[in-house]
């Protein structure tokens, strides 16, 4: 009875695992395994987690431009793709880094940081609503499912906002590592989390979504040096940038209509996660 079950329960794996790989190879998208480290610009990156993904950067300008509806010139902008590698991580988009040099905390710790703040909201609401009407959609930004923040130890800035579009909530992480040249900007789509998800939810996601990177020798925040170039525009320029808004003499970075990150959803991973995981499993048997 025993080995009928066990039967049974191969036959079932094997029949899962042929349906899971025949949906992937329909997909016709070459996502590979994450299983180890891979270089980007100023740093690695490397997996904590089973069952992750990346594209190349030819694959992840193609998935861009089809799915997501940028533009080839903004694929530039891509130093690595990757998807389902952290909890309530859906997809990471990890810019190439920035180069204005090194952003001081000066300004995070003024007076007038709750009104710059403000500013930035207002631009940032200004900015969907001219996207909106562009594309003929309805958006509408909501408010901040977590207040921007500055995690000094860490050296981490991010912030979360909901946005409506066409009246179904979107919820935008984007969050950033600050080094010694300047930033490297992560946006970053959530899984499993909403509107009625907490800050600390979803400050536990960006965490495990940044934690993956390591800057190169000599490129952390801490190796700054008298003598290095300065930003000229601080923390709230950064906030500005990764929300493509343009503050003070700051040049605007972020990629306008973020939210086409969320319109596709990346599906057949959880079915290819099932298949490599099926193939180990038959290959320790054997």
């Amino acid at each position: 009875m025993k080995l009928k079950k066990n039967s049974l329960l191969i036959i079932s794996i094997f029949i899962y695992s042929i349906i899971s790989f025949n949906l992937y190879a329909k997909s016709e998208w070459d996502a590979k395994p994450f299983d180890g480290s891979l270089n980007t610009t100023r740093g690695t990156i490397s997996s904590k987690y089973e069952n992750g993904f990346y594209f190349e950067n030819k694959e992840a300008c193609r998935w861009a431009t089809t799915q997501w509806g940028w533009l080839k010139p903004n694929c530039k902008a891509i130093d690595a793709f990757i998807i389902n590698y952290a909890p309530n991580v859906d997809t990471t988009v990890i810019s190439i880094p920035n180069n204005d040099g090194f952003v001081k905390y000066d300004d995070w710790y003024e007076d007038d940081k709750k009104s710059n703040i403000d500013k930035i909201w207002t631009k940032l609401k200004k900015m969907y609503a001219l996207q909106a009407e562009r594309m003929d959609k309805k958006i509408e930004v909501v408010r901040w499912l977590v207040y921007p923040t500055l995690i000094e130890e860490k050296n981490y800035i991010f912030y979360a906002f909901l946005l409506k579009i066409d009246g179904k909530e979107v919820p935008q992480i984007v969050a950033s590592i600050l080094d010694r040249y300047g930033y490297i900007e992560f946006k970053i789509v959530p899984r499993n989390l909403t509107s009625s998800s907490s800050a600390i939810e979803y400050k536990t996601a960006m965490i495990s979504a940044l934690e993956i990177y390591k800057p190169n020798q000599s490129n952390s925040y801490d190796d700054y040096v008298k003598g290095d170039k300065v930003s000229e525009y601080g923390i709230f320029g950064v906030l500005a940038a990764l929300a493509g808004i343009k503050w003070g003499k700051a040049v605007a970075t972020g990629i306008i209509a973020t939210f086409l990150i969320f319109v596709k959803k990346f599906w057949w991973i959880v079915l290819l996660s099932f298949y490599f995981i099926i193939r180990k499993i038959f290959k320790k048997n054997k």
